[in-house]
């Protein structure tokens, strides 16, 4: 694993959360496509709609896990 988005933290109750992802997991995959930079997973995230349930590959502590998680409305700022 050399690229992909380092979690930081993770909202009590959001979708990371409940699909059981923490924080320093690295995700590599979203939905099928690769997920290298903050920039892909905008992409991603704008192009699926809340609602839509999607896999995630991931790294926890160095090994390869996978899970989905239901996408909810972006908080706003």
């Amino acid at each position: 694993m050399s690229e992909g988005i380092v979690i930081v933290r993770i909202g009590a109750g959001m979708p990371a959360d409940v699909a059981g992802l923490l924080p320093e997991d690295v995700i590599v995959e979203l939905g099928g496509e690769p997920i290298s930079n903050t920039g892909q997973m905008s992409k991603f995230l704008v192009q699926h709609p809340p609602g839509e349930t999607i896999a995630v590959v991931f790294y926890p502590r160095g090994l390869k896990g996978t899970t989905e998680l239901t996408l909810a409305e972006r908080p706003t700022p």
